[in-house]
């Protein structure tokens, strides 16, 4: 079953899943995994991730931004506060280059996330299928994810669910610090059959 939101409950599960998939994009700038894991689960906004659970355990999450905030709601000023400036210096600012702009007729995702033991269970799927519905409620023409060339079976799933590429970044010299050289921005139309086939 999906719903909106994270119970506060769900916090630490929520923010374990975060870090299980994204923990390594983010050890330059938040350290190991579990020292991402303590500073992340404060700043996580529950109000922006769908939520799959069964039996009332959280299985698979996605988060999007909405109304100039996301799941994860970090400011720089907060790695500050949390890490030092020292840390700041050396790697704490390089998150600016994991920024991404919004649009108004777009819903970004930020992020999704399956547990381990219930992948290739159409979690995903569903997880994409429901944040489709959920932009198309909010008027929205699309729905907006980047998708890094490290990870090419999650972009076979956004392509099998009807994402198609509209842009692509490259980090150039950066690629040794954030462990991957290219990120593809993938939309789906929230009127395309793709996100509610299969």
């Amino acid at each position: 079953m999906i719903s909106m939101g994270g119970q506060e409950s769900e916090r630490r599960r929520i923010a374990e899943l975060f870090v299980s998939a994204f923990g390594d994009k983010l050890r330059v700038c938040l350290g190991s995994p579990d020292r991402a894991l303590e500073f992340l689960t404060p700043h996580l906004a529950l109000e922006h991730v769908l939520v799959a659970r069964q039996q009332g355990q959280v299985v698979g999450i996605a988060g999007f931004h909405h109304q100039g905030s996301s799941l994860v709601d970090v400011q720089l000023s907060d790695v500050i506060e949390h890490y030092g400036w020292i840390w700041y210096l050396c790697r704490g600012w390089l998150l600016v280059f994991l920024d991404r702009q919004t649009e108004p007729d777009n819903l970004l995702m930020d992020g999704i996330a399956v547990a381990a033991g219930f992948r290739g269970m159409g979690v995903g799927s569903a997880l994409l299928e429901a944040l489709s519905a959920h932009a198309k409620a909010l008027g929205k023409r699309s729905v907006r994810l980047d998708v890094i060339d490290t990870n090419p079976a999650a972009r076979r799933l956004y392509e099998e669910r009807g994402f198609v590429a509209v842009d692509a970044q490259d980090l150039w010299i950066l690629k040794w610090i954030f462990g991957f050289q290219h990120a593809t921005t993938m939309e789906l139309r929230c009127d395309e059959q793709g996100a509610s086939a299969g």
